[in-house]
């Protein structure tokens, strides 16, 4: 059973994340339907989700009727949660697209559900520099990111290197831990990978005879899209086409990039662009899978990553970090699929880590 808690003698525990597309800078996702206005209306009956976990995996968004779900109380701050961080025991924040605003909000009701005062500052900043700084200046104590964009920052502002291109998930923490500053932490990592993975245009690619990045050279040109799930800010494309030896290729950004990974999708199924960069937890709608080839990274050039809690040090205890971890087991890739499905098709970010949570109860004791 949740016990109730006092106020910590440590002060304020506060979350925050942040998350950066390649070339440019991290920003809010406006697909995300985040309303941050605190209710403390108690949730109806009919708002309850039903019992089973509603995160198997779904039919393509593009099947289904398009139908907008009725707003309810499901769809507002869990009513234990706050938005004023003055009374909280932690206080909760993110930088990003809607993929780290589910991780955040789910971790707020994993803290909330085990007797911590929560309160809930929505985004926090635009840029990753803005929420690590803010980390270390005591501002905030607990932000979820990806492994392979921290491993990149700390790596580049601590040591002025670059993690190698292609780095596996363990290379990259291997370099994440040792370019950490002293005084921070880092959490367990979800299940799912969060890895970038590449699509083609098939009509476009069949002829060329490209299977792999490693046939890009074939290409006279190559529109790319980026989507807003996928390799990391100091990571540039045009060095993943020069390890592939496609480097002299012209690279053509396409102008509205990046996207949300579905509309990255849509454009090179459209014939708009010829490559999209998105997330291996991006569904493929049905419609899509005619137009679509994923094409295969030989080299393993491509860069691993999961998300994971950055913590400052001593200031978040030992229960909410059995908290964070327990609830991580669950976010799988097909579970983060099915969120990312499921919100195209709609539905609010706070509904689906309100349902999560209700479907994967967890306990911050161990």
């Amino acid at each position: 059973m949740p016990h109730q808690r006092t106020r910590r003698r440590y002060g304020r525990l506060v979350v925050a994340g942040c998350f950066t597309a390649t070339l440019v800078a991290c920003t809010s996702d406006p697909t995300t339907g985040v309303d941050a206005t605190s209710s403390s209306t108690a949730v109806a009956a009919s708002d309850v989700p039903a019992t089973g976990d509603p995160y198997t995996p779904r039919q393509p968004a593009r099947e289904q009727a398009t139908k907008t779900p009725q707003r309810t109380n499901l769809d507002q701050l869990d009513p234990r949660v706050t938005t004023n961080p003055d009374d909280a025991d932690i206080v909760l924040g993110y930088c990003g697209g809607s993929e780290l605003a589910f991780v955040n909000h789910l971790w707020a009701i994993v803290f909330a559900n085990n007797g911590y005062t929560v309160a809930d500052r929505g985004l926090i900043g635009p840029v990753r520099a803005d929420c690590v700084n803010a980390l270390q200046a005591g501002e905030i104590s607990i932000m979820p990111d990806y492994s392979e964009a921290l491993a990149q920052f700390f790596y580049t502002r601590e040591l002025g290197r670059e993690v190698p291109l292609g780095a596996t998930n363990q290379q990259s923490m291997s370099a994440l831990k040792t370019a950490l500053p002293a005084g921070l932490a880092l959490g367990k990592p979800v299940v799912a990978d969060t890895a970038t993975t590449v699509y083609a245009n098939r009509g476009r690619v069949t002829p060329l005879a490209v299977t792999s990045l490693a046939d890009l050279y074939r290409f006279g040109a190559i529109r790319v899209v980026v989507g807003a799930h996928t390799i990391a800010d100091s990571r540039n494309i045009s060095e993943l086409f020069s390890a592939y030896q496609a480097g002299d290729v012209p690279l053509l950004g396409v102008a509205d990039s990046p996207v949300s990974d579905a509309a990255a999708l849509q454009a090179v199924a459209d014939g708009d662009a010829d490559l999209a960069f998105v997330s291996a937890t991006t569904p493929i709608p049905a419609a899509l899978q005619p137009q679509l080839v994923q094409l295969g990274d030989p080299d393993h050039r491509l860069p691993a990553s999961k998300i994971l809690a950055l913590m400052s040090g001593k200031a978040v205890d030992g229960d909410a970090r059995v908290g964070i971890r327990a609830i991580n087991k669950f976010l799988t890739t097909e579970a983060l699929a099915t969120v990312q499905s499921r919100h195209a098709d709609g539905e609010s970010i706070i509904r689906l880590a309100r349902e999560f949570a209700a479907a994967h109860p967890v306990s911050t004791t161990n």
